[in-house]
């Protein structure tokens, strides 16, 4: 997989700081490639994306030059996990603080994201909905395929009160988009969304990545 990763012209060799980072995020094919290049290929621009990531002896159906990175998080780590010889991070109160610190600092661009802000947990859930709406909508004029949207709690301090549901955090919510054949394929309600929640006003952050779109909630 690192080797096929080089080879994205989007993902850097070498970082411009000195500092211990571990970014996450996605690997897509433009739509408009996949159009032009391969879709006589493959049926769609996802499956190409993970075989072209994944191949072994450079023999599948996809260049990994024509895929494109998308990060939507980073994490810093802590303590003795943390290299030694690594500079120190600005501390951060958001979640959208260190995208903005890792486009600034590591001139690595993260995909578009958005920010919507409500004052409580009602005016939120409405801009949920809202939001999920309208992406069903211009989900077709994306350069990319998207399958939903994911509403993360902004303040990271609260993200750890909210705690962990298995090996994810309760603050981040997801919600599918219908498919594009007219169904359904996993819906959660705002209702119950904002039950994660409970009675905390909140500000909904909303960050919108290919292939799923991101939201924020930032409590106060």
């Amino acid at each position: 997989v690192t080797r096929n990763a080089r080879k994205i012209a989007n993902v850097p060799h070498t970082l411009p700081a000195a500092v211990d980072v571990h970014v996450r995020g996605e690997v897509v094919m433009p739509l408009s490639v996949f159009e032009s290049k391969y879709k006589d290929v493959s049926p769609n621009p996802r499956n190409l994306a993970a075989g072209a990531l994944r191949q072994k002896h450079a023999d599948g159906k996809a260049d990994a030059s024509d895929l494109v990175s998308q990060a939507y998080d980073a994490k810093l780590p802590q303590g003795d996990d943390r290299h030694p010889n690594s500079d120190p991070v600005p501390d951060m109160v958001n979640d959208t603080d260190l995208l903005v610190w890792m486009e600034d600092t590591l001139g690595i661009v993260p995909a578009p994201w958005e920010v919507h802000e409500a004052a409580t947990p009602a005016q939120t859930a409405h801009l949920m909905d809202k939001s999920t709406e309208d992406w069903t909508l211009k989900r077709s004029e994306y350069p990319y395929e998207i399958d939903g949207v994911v509403f993360k709690l902004d303040d990271l301090a609260g993200r750890e009160q909210l705690g962990m549901t298995g090996t994810s955090y309760a603050s981040i919510l997801l919600f599918f988009l219908p498919l594009f054949f007219g169904t359904m394929n996993r819906t959660i309600s705002p209702n119950m969304a904002i039950g994660f929640l409970h009675d905390m006003p909140v500000t909904l952050r909303c960050a919108v990545f290919p292939s799923v779109s991101y939201t924020h909630l930032r409590a106060h």
